[in-house]
């Protein structure tokens, strides 16, 4: 029942894999002489988001009915929260939308929210991948025609959340363009009015992915993380290895 896109909180599904195959497919093109154009989607406070009735309708879709249906009315209904700041806790207030964050259900009714986003893409040229909320676009970019079946489909995802009542944060979303040609296709994207801005590489799920696919990058990071984190702790011969990449 959940999307075949969807990697996120599911068993025998992880980050990994949701990566493993995603890049898989755009080695392949690479390997290939093509260039892979990926739309990165981020959604403004995904799950904090999520209209309680219109999650209600798609519990519906799923097949929910009667007192099923009501149990999940009642347990979305009547919450409320306050702030604890230095001390001083705020006046508590009802909460109108979102999944109960924290909870066992919580995961599960998100990923029914998000679940028919695929559905809004129709081409078979643009292939999407979804962890949660992380959500990307990708595609085979030979022209420009190729790239306005992209914007075409971005559009569509963007009108998809506006009927779900989600908004993406078009600052956040970014557009990364895998290709090692020398002067490759750079095309223009648009979501919520705004141009995304072109990367050259990008945070996915924890592993930076750059334009030449090369990971020089990513490995340097691990390498100062674990610099910054055990460092302070090693001898000084082994303090050299790690600054200089061994």
């Amino acid at each position: 029942m959940i999307s075949v896109a969807q990697h996120g909180f599911l068993r025998g599904k992880s980050c990994t894999g949701q990566l493993i195959s995603v890049l898989h497919r755009i080695s392949q093109n690479l390997d290939s002489g093509k260039q892979t154009d990926i739309l990165y989607f981020d959604v403004a406070k995904a799950f904090d988001t999520v209209n309680h009735s219109l999650l209600l309708k798609k519990l519906q879709r799923f097949g929910l009915r009667d007192n099923i249906l009501t149990w999940f009315k009642s347990y979305l209904s009547g919450r409320q929260q306050r702030v604890l700041v230095n001390g001083e806790i705020s006046e508590t207030r009802p909460v109108s939308s979102g999944v109960p964050q924290g909870s066992i259900l919580g995961p599960l009714l998100f990923l029914i929210y998000i679940n028919d986003l695929p559905e809004s893409i129709p081409s078979s040229a643009v292939d999407v991948s979804l962890f949660a909320d992380d959500t990307k676009c990708i595609s085979v970019i030979e022209s420009p025609v190729d790239a306005c079946v992209l914007q075409a489909e971005a559009r569509n995802v963007e009108k998809w959340a506006e009927f779900w009542r989600l908004k993406f944060n078009a600052e956040k979303c970014k557009v990364l363009s895998v290709t090692r040609k020398r002067h490759p296709l750079v095309a223009e994207y648009i979501v919520n009015g705004k141009t995304l801005q072109h990367v050259s590489s990008q945070k996915d799920l924890g592993v930076t992915v750059c334009s030449d696919l090369r990971w020089n990058t990513h490995i340097y990071e691990q390498v100062a993380k674990a610099n910054r984190l055990l460092g302070p702790t090693l001898p000084s011969h082994q303090q050299h290895n790690i600054n200089n990449g061994y």
